[in-house]
């Protein structure tokens, strides 16, 4: 709960406290539905009035969106640095470990141009993946 406090409150921070009738859409990116409008009037609910129970102080407030609205914690991280082996700048190349499952979950190396490299890698990115609504 304390995780729905915390990010839900520093949307006010992102969002710059819309509390006017004609104030600036503070998610301009996300679809106006259901969803986006309970987001907003939880943040309202909670920092609007101090003497409110579920108030959130601005000190206490912290937000971890990422592009599409979900929580960067809610997806896992699609290659973190310890996997990458090399970067080669001359040869614009990557090389980063990866599991083959295919042959026993053996430890493998691929080398791969950085254009392919970061194709692959946009892939896991909700907002940047065409395989994702």
């Amino acid at each position: 709960m304390k995780l729905i406090f915390s990010t839900v409150a520093m949307l006010t921070l992102v969002a710059g406290g819309a509390t006017s009738a004609k104030a600036e859409d503070p998610l301009p990116s996300w679809n106006d539905g259901p969803a986006k409008q309970a987001i907003l009037a939880f943040v309202k609910e909670v920092t609007d009035n101090k003497s409110n129970p579920k108030y959130v102080a601005p000190e206490d407030r912290i937000a971890t969106f990422d592009q599409d609205g979900t929580l960067w914690v809610e997806h896992r991280v699609a290659l973190s640095n310890r996997r990458i082996v090399a970067v080669d700048a001359q040869h614009q190349t990557v090389t980063f470990t990866y599991r083959d499952y295919r042959h026993g979950s053996q430890l493998k190396e691929l080398t791969l141009c950085a254009r392919e490299f970061i194709r692959r890698f946009s892939l896991h990115i909700p907002a940047l993946s065409p395989l994702r609504p």
